[in-house]
């Protein structure tokens, strides 16, 4: 459902997930990054409201449990498994996503970070 508020537009989950997939928009916000930082921030917005809503039980038919299964292990990594790739602590790393740098969704207590994104930004810190 989509909700029309003076001047804004209000994008639930499920509307969220079918712009998500449907546009491809994976591709498109990591063309972004580096270029469009207004765009590549209302993709990330899109992306964690589509993804929360997947994992919150609606999204599927059945209500996921509160940890990752093995499947979402495979796609995504952690805060912990990125920050030793980088050499910081895992703190660096969700401090990261706090601020908005690191796409992630949080999973019962674990964080998950598409493998994708945990590349892109540690490649993206390799300069800094």
């Amino acid at each position: 459902m989509t909700r029309f508020v003076q001047n804004a537009l209000i994008l639930d989950g499920r509307a969220a997930a079918m712009l998500w997939t449907r546009l491809n928009l994976h591709e498109q916000r990591i063309r972004a990054r580096d270029n469009d930082q207004a765009f590549y921030a209302l993709l990330v917005d899109i992306y964690r409201t589509a993804a929360e809503w997947h994992v919150s039980g609606a999204g599927s038919a059945t209500a996921p449990s509160a940890e990752p299964s093995e499947t979402e292990r495979q796609e995504h990594t952690t805060p912990e498994e990125v920050a030793e790739r980088m050499n910081v602590t895992a703190r660096t790393v969700r401090n990261a996503i706090a601020r908005g740098d690191l796409p992630a969704v949080k999973r019962g207590t674990v964080w998950l970070i598409n493998r994708t994104d945990a590349d892109a930004f540690v490649e993206s810190r390799k300069s800094i």
